[in-house]
């Protein structure tokens, strides 16, 4: 289990600092840092394996998250991370040789495991008149700025559904990140405010609907909901 501390071990850091000035082959290991992250639709618990090429085999790996001037000291290659990211983090491991002093140095940048609870900012109100102020319905994150772009809401598919009081259909949508193509710009960070959408028009976008009250049907699924978790509402559409 990872549990970040505050600190670095000085005699680490200064061992570090100074065999980086000598012949890398005699004083430095060759340590690479990889993780099973594998995409934000990867629900598995993020882990942490170090590979190590020479030295004496006796080793410490010491875990830290990169900005965060924290670390954990370990006798072994693999952990769990804990707690498990949820934001993309970028995780760094230090190993020293016990026998020969020798040091290694690799990073790994893990996406975020998409769980916990979705709480969301759902609009009610548009006024797609396109003059660029609250013309489109979007979700957002509620627990960020809602009109802030580019924030993880916590889930990596959604499926939405609009339609007016007589069931007619303005908008059937469903959207996996990493799918078909799809969202392969947030494979490291899932859904994010304001991706998902209705800009006010018909289904066929081709014209902007009738000023008049829409009804919402929206899942979004994540590790904690892989079934998916399903809010309704309404949405008053005027000009």
């Amino acid at each position: 289990m990872l549990t970040m501390k505050r600190y670095i071990p000085l005699y680490l850091f200064c061992h570090f600092i100074m065999l980086s000035f000598l012949n890398p082959a005699q004083a430095q290991l060759t340590v690479k840092l990889t993780t099973n992250g594998g995409g934000i639709t990867n629900c598995e618990s993020r882990t942490l394996t170090t590979t190590v090429t020479g030295g004496s085999g006796n080793f410490q790996y010491n875990y830290g998250i990169i900005g965060a001037g924290s670390i954990r000291s370990e006798n072994k290659p693999f952990i769990i991370i804990d707690p498990q990211p949820i934001i993309a983090t970028t995780y760094s491991v230090i190993v020293y040789d016990n026998a020969t002093g020798a040091l290694g140095r690799s990073t790994v940048t893990v996406p975020p495991l998409a769980s916990g609870d979705l709480n969301l900012f759902i609009p009610n109100v548009i006024t797609p008149n396109g003059d660029g102020k609250n013309d489109t319905w979007e979700i957002r994150n509620a627990n960020k700025d809602p009109y802030s772009a580019q924030v993880p809401i916590g889930a990596y598919k959604y499926k939405v559904l609009i339609t007016n009081s007589n069931g007619a259909t303005y908008l059937d949508n469903e959207n996996t990140v990493g799918v078909n193509g799809w969202g392969n710009a947030f494979l490291n960070t899932g859904l994010i405010s304001g991706i998902t959408y209705w800009n006010g028009y018909r289904y066929n976008g081709t014209e902007v609907v009738p000023p008049d009250t829409y009804f919402y049907i929206i899942t979004f699924y994540s590790c904690t909901y892989p079934g998916g978790k399903e809010f309704k509402g309404w949405i008053q559409v005027i000009y």
